[in-house]
Parts: structure tokens; sequence; C-alpha cells
């Protein structure tokens, strides 16, 4: 580690003898003291990620993405053949091509579109070919390939860090059970930053509704709640033609959403509510209790079935032309809708419970190409090794890249954006309830939040086929 020490001196001569312990000499003429300035060394900083993982020689192994994707035109994870001056794209190969020289590997990529990709992994693992090093695609369908077998225990592989910042810590709590864990995020997959939930802010509308609250800095300082976002949304909803029903295009709302699974899970996940919660060795139901209950009860005092006749209105038509104070989505509105949004808007972390709450939480979307698994015939040391690299390097470079160059400079409107969307990043969460959905609970919840339907007495219905449906998950998941 490089160190910079600038050292000023008076008198070098005399500094030099005064150092050595000796005294002048006689025939050298002093007059009084001689102060010599402070030396001034730059604070020394901490090793990189990268830096602190030991170089190893990969002796030229080949290691293989394999991106499953149906939207490489919106959700990009694999570099183009040169340079562009696009920046994601070019930090992608920077990146790849300091691994192969770092590492002596050679990273190869592979790409189809989700159904056709998901075959050829099957087909890939059970003719025991060790092509892929690493699989890309949504959570959804990688969490799929766990019941057949399909992916390797990334527990069990070496170097990985399942547990730090360049992987995703939160759902290395929530999605290992036994000390096994197929799937994760990572800044590997550059469409990880488009996937995480949260909220938007309109601020010509906050200006007019003369709200003199400073939301950001309710962020920074740890102090946005579900009860703030219910406060300033309030009595700001109107059925502007008056058929008693709310519509995207044609009404005006305090929080714009799509009354839909996704919307209710992120909001329950970033006020740290689950209804089903690894206990022990298993999944209960435990998650419902009283603080849940009461939390979706918050929810459903502001959260409408807006209706669309296409799913997307809420965000074109509605948030976009100045009708909703705040609009529910996922980061990737930024950069796909909202580009030329000609009101400026600010991006905001899903509301906490309360400020008892020790962090913010961002569900990601699990319709995103933005998660990685690794096919079960992977070897062993190579895909470690190299993911890890992967990871710290993306981690260390590209994120900022990723966001002060993608979305501060072109879609951010306050320079707190940064810090915020370090928010999102540092706390992406998914857990075992809202991926796999058991007995269609989440669909109660919906239900209750944006339709006003019992929540309770059908979740008792349904409690036997829930608790079915996680105990056979549980079983697939422990397999060996």
């Amino acid at each position: 580690m490089k160190r910079f020490i600038c050292i000023l001196l008076a008198l070098l001569t005399v500094g030099s003898m005064t150092a050595c312990g000796g005294t002048a000499d006689e025939n050298t003429e002093t007059s009084g003291s001689i102060e010599t300035a402070p030396v001034e060394t730059e604070p020394e900083t901490e090793p990189s990620a990268l830096e602190q993982l030991e170089v190893k020689d990969m002796n030229g192994a080949v290691y293989t993405v394999f991106d499953m994707n149906s939207s490489n035109g919106l959700q990009v994870n694999i570099p183009g053949e040169e340079l562009t001056g696009e920046v994601v794209n070019d930090a992608m190969i920077n990146r790849d091509t300091y691994i192969e020289d770092t590492y002596n590997v050679v990273i190869n990529y592979e790409t189809k579109p989700t159904g056709e990709g998901l075959t050829a992994l099957q087909k890939t693992v059970k003719a025991g070919d060790p092509l892929y090093n690493l699989a890309v695609s949504t959570i959804f369908d990688l969490a799929n390939q766990v019941s057949g077998g399909y992916l390797y225990n990334m527990m069990d592989l070496p170097y990985m860090e399942l547990d730090q910042k360049w992987y995703s810590p939160l759902m290395a709590e929530s999605l290992c059970l036994n000390d096994k864990m197929y799937v994760t995020a990572s800044d590997i997959c550059p469409s990880v930053y488009q996937a995480p939930c949260c909220m938007f802010l309109n601020l010509k509308l906050y200006d007019d509704y003369g709200i003199d609250t400073d939301i950001y800095q309710l962020v920074i300082d740890g102090n946005w709640t579900l009860d703030e976002l219910i406060s300033i949304q309030k009595d700001i909803d109107r059925d502007l033609d008056n058929d008693n029903a709310w519509k995207a295009k044609e009404d005006f709302f305090g929080v714009g959403l799509q009354p839909t699974s996704e919307t209710a899970t992120a909001f329950l996940a970033g006020a740290n509510a689950s209804f089903c919660v690894k206990d022990g060795e298993t999944l209960s139901l435990d998650g419902i209790n009283e603080r849940t209950l009461g939390i979706m009860e918050k929810l459903a005092s502001f959260c409408l079935n807006i209706t669309y006749e296409n799913i997307n209105d809420v965000i074109n038509n509605c948030f976009k032309e100045d009708k909703a104070l705040f609009l529910q989505h996922k980061l990737e509105s930024a950069s796909v809708h909202l580009r030329d949004m000609e009101s400026d808007y600010l991006v905001l972390p899903s509301p906490k419970a309360d400020t008892a709450q020790d962090h913010y939480i961002s569900m990601v979307s699990g319709y995103c190409t933005s998660f990685i698994g690794v096919p079960a015939t992977a070897e062993p040391e190579v895909t470690g090794y190299i993911t890890e690299a992967l990871a710290r390097y993306s981690n260390d470079n590209m994120r900022s890249l990723a966001f002060d160059m993608v979305y501060k400079e072109k879609t951010s409107r306050d320079p707190r954006t940064a810090d915020v969307l370090d928010t999102l990043f540092d706390n992406l969460y998914i857990d075992f309830g809202i991926l796999y959905n058991f007995g269609s609970v989440n669909d109660v919840a919906v239900n209750y939040i944006f339709k006003d339907q019992p929540f309770a007495s059908e979740i008792e219905k349904k409690r036997s086929s829930i608790e079915t449906a996680m105990s056979k998950m549980v079983e697939a998941w422990n397999q060996d």
C-alpha cells in the first residue's frame, strides 16, 4: 500500500544533527531554538476487498458465466466485444481483463433465453458436464432448480464469503438453512442495481403542497418510517372523475403503486416483517404475529387498489405526469421509465416500521435477471475462487460507476442520492416466504392490503396447505 509522506524541515543541517542526538558544532552560530514542522502523514486506508484476497494462479482454466436472460436489452450482465464508452459495458470489460491477467484464467460468457437456458442447464448437470461455473437468472427460476439437484450448495464452495457486502449479507441470513444456500445476489451482475424495490418522491408536488419535511435527511438519520409516509401523503388521494374507483390514468394519488404481491411484500420486508421465518432447522408461520398484523393494518390505510390498462400506467401516466406524490416500484424505473420525466424526483428506500428498526431493508425484485447460483457440476476450486474475485472487484470498482455515472448524474436530482443508493444496495433482501409464496399466503396479504378482505381467518383456512408446502421445500433444500 502506497503511503504519501510530506516532511517539512527548516534548517536541514541543524535538524539532522538534532535528530541524531548530537549538539551543534562550537563554530556554528545558533540563535535560539529551532522548530521543525510536524510530519504530516496521510491516514492509512484499509486494503480493498480484492487486495485482501490472496492471489492464486488458475493455470489458464476457463470460467464460464451462463446468463439465462430473456431481457438482455433491459438487464445487462454480459459485456460486449469491445469498449464502447458505455460505462457499465466498459467496466465489465476492464474487470474481466484484470481478473484474467491477475489470476491466469479465461472468462467466457454464454447466453440463452430463460426457458431454453434452464433446459440447457439441466441437461449439462444430468450429463455430469462441468461446463458452467456461474448461472445467472431470476431468483424464481434459480430456486426452482434446487429440488432437481441442479445447483451447488454455495456454503460448500471454497473462498466464497457469502455474508460479505460484495454479495448480500441479509440474504445470507434469510436464505441459508441448515448450512445450505443455493442462490444469492452479487455486484457481479450489474442488473442487480435495477432490482431493489424503493420509493420515488415527486419534488414538484412536494413543493406545491408546501411540505417542509426534509425527507432525505429523515432517511439519512434513520427516521424514514411508515408513520412518516402515512402522515405526509394523508388526504392527498383524489377520485377526480367521481366514479368511486381508483384508476391510474384518471385519478390523483398520495402513493402511486401497483396492487401486486411484489408491492405488498416489498413494504412488509422494508418494515422487517415476514410471514415465514426460519425456526431452527425448518420454517414456520411464526412471523404472523401482532407486530406483523399491525404493519399490515398501516399498509391497508394508504395502499389503494389502483386499476390500470397497462401495469406500468401508474408509473408512466400517473407519477411521471405529476399525478402522484410518491411512487412505489423498483429502481429500474429510474433508468427505464423516468429518464425523461420533467419534474424532479428523489429516490427513497422502503420505509421502516419505526425508528427502533436497526436498518432499512430493500427487497429485490425476483423478476430481475440479477441473481446467481452455481451449477451442481461446476469445478469447485476455480468456481469458488474466481466468483469471489469477481464479486470483490465488482463491489470495489463497479458499484460506484453504476450509481454515480448512470443513476446519480442522469436520473438523480439531489447530491445525497448516492448515500441513499448505497443504503439500497447494502441492504438487498429476499426470504423464503417471498420466494416461494407457500400456499398463496402472499396473495391473502394482497387481498387484505388492497381489497379489504379478511387475513387472519383466511390464513387459518390455508394453514395446513401452507405448512405442507414449507415442509416440502425444506426437504428439497436439505437434499444431499
